[in-house]
């Protein structure tokens, strides 16, 4: 109904707050309050080049998702050389980002594409649930002190559970 409309748009303001604030102090600080990342703690964020940086990290998106999908071979500690910088874009590691990638535009164009058809915003809610925290601890907006740690999906599965429960309540 109307009052879901209401708090989705309330629940996206907020997260935009957020997004934007953050956004404006990285600007503002230059990054003066953020902690030194070392190579052992984040090699993706310390990869020799712009290039590298970019589909190293890249990487590490694809890595989340195939822990959502198949949260098998956990590690206590992806730090250095856990996951080796990719420095080419012929690495075939590529693919498995631009696969991560497709899918969460999909995701995020199905969900558009219901709310616009006014049938229900379960998918959009699962999708940013999903998107906006994962955005923040994904090392875009700013470098965190890990390359990738599971404890930093907690609340994009809550997204990723939505969106299943939505699947199966569609099939059936």
């Amino acid at each position: 109904g109307s009052s879901r409309g209401g708090v989705m748009s309330r629940q996206l303001a907020v997260w935009l707050t957020v997004a934007c604030y953050l956004l404006w102090k990285r600007a503002l600080t230059r990054g003066s309050f953020m902690p030194k990342i070392t190579v052992l703690d984040n090699s993706a964020a310390n990869a020799p080049s712009k290039l590298s940086v970019g589909l190293s990290l890249m990487q590490t998106h694809a890595v989340y998702a195939r822990l959502l999908l198949f949260p098998y071979t956990l590690s206590c500690d992806y730090g250095r050389n856990t996951l080796p910088n990719i420095t080419s874009l012929s690495d075939p590691r590529n693919a498995h980002s631009a696969a991560a990638y497709s899918a969460a535009v999909s995701l995020l164009l199905l969900s558009l594409t219901q709310v616009v058809k006014k049938r229900g915003s379960s998918v959009l809610e699962g999708v940013l649930w999903m998107l906006v925290p994962f955005g923040l601890a994904s090392n875009i907006l700013f470098p965190i002190g890990t390359v990738v740690g599971e404890r930093l999906l907690y609340l994009p599965s809550v997204g990723f559970t939505i969106l299943v429960a939505h699947a199966i309540a569609s099939a059936t």
